[in-house]
């Protein structure tokens, strides 16, 4: 079979996870090659069910992340992975093990995106910790990750340590107007956003919407002091929110997504003709 040809044309590439399979390394870099003007992509990948326990097929590695990294036309990535429902006590323990594995990569590709929304892939609290000192995010306008620290069960003290690590973090953002980090599974679901100012008279605003509570730390609200005033046309401050949210109705963490009220795009809709 003959090579395919360049397709300059191609600005958006969608990988659905509906199409049921796994993107081998190869297979995703021969993808990509062909569209040198790539601006967005949107990558769900799917986990057979089979192995959902298997690290050594996992859907999408550090070096795919990279092949992701080194195109510098792209500005915009979202990544979502996705959990067969058949598998969905599995698929929780999964989740937890990426708190503990490094995604410095991840945080390495933010730097070159104006969005970048990464869900189930690289946990947020690895991601502030491997950024670099001297790092600066000069393009980026919205973040949104994901985070197993964000859950009923995890010591409160270390999740307002990581909110309080992003608001650091965000003041290296100038151009920042969304941050959402968040998690789910079934029954529950949580989401730290913060907006920046949408007007010289309305406030910025950090929200903690959630299924339990959670108090919010002095110093994590310091912390994001300094991102809200960077706005010169804010002059309302920053506005605190604690807004509960009911989890009868959430059977997944994909399921949790119009519960929580995300500004930013994390996954592609699915219409209910595709599911037919």
């Amino acid at each position: 079979m003959e090579p395919w040809t360049l397709m300059p044309a191609v600005t958006s590439l969608i990988l659905r996870r509906q199409t049921r399979r796994q993107w081998s390394y190869r297979e995703l870099e021969g993808l990509l090659k062909l569209f040198p003007r790539l601006a967005e992509l949107v990558y769900e990948p799917w986990r057979d069910p089979i192995f959902v326990l298997d690290e050594s097929v996992d859907p999408l590695t550090e070096s795919e992340l990279q092949l992701l990294a080194d195109i510098r036309t792209i500005s915009k990535v979202i990544c979502f992975k996705d959990y067969p429902a058949s598998r969905r006590e599995d698929s929780r323990r999964d989740r937890r093990t990426i708190r503990t594995t490094s995604r410095s990569v991840t945080a390495y590709l933010s730097l070159n995106l104006e969005h970048m929304a990464i869900s189930s892939i690289a946990d947020a609290s690895i991601f502030f910790e491997e950024c670099k000192p001297e790092w600066t995010w000069e393009r980026l306008i919205s973040l949104t990750l994901t985070s197993a620290l964000l859950s009923p069960d995890e010591n409160a003290s270390e999740v307002n340590d990581m909110l309080r690590l992003a608001g650091i973090m965000a003041t290296r953002m100038p151009k920042l107007e969304t941050m959402e980090l968040w998690n789910a599974e079934e029954g529950l679901a949580c989401v730290f956003q913060y907006r920046a100012a949408r007007a010289w008279d309305c406030p910025a605003k950090i929200t903690w919407r959630s299924t339990w509570s959670l108090q919010l730390r002095d110093d994590v609200i310091e912390a994001w002091k300094p991102v809200a005033a960077r706005k010169d046309a804010c002059r309302a401050g920053l506005e605190v929110r604690v807004e509960e949210i009911d989890g009868t109705g959430i059977r997944s963490h994909g399921e949790a997504i119009p519960h929580l009220r995300l500004e930013t795009e994390v996954a592609r809709p699915v219409c209910p003709e595709a599911n037919a």
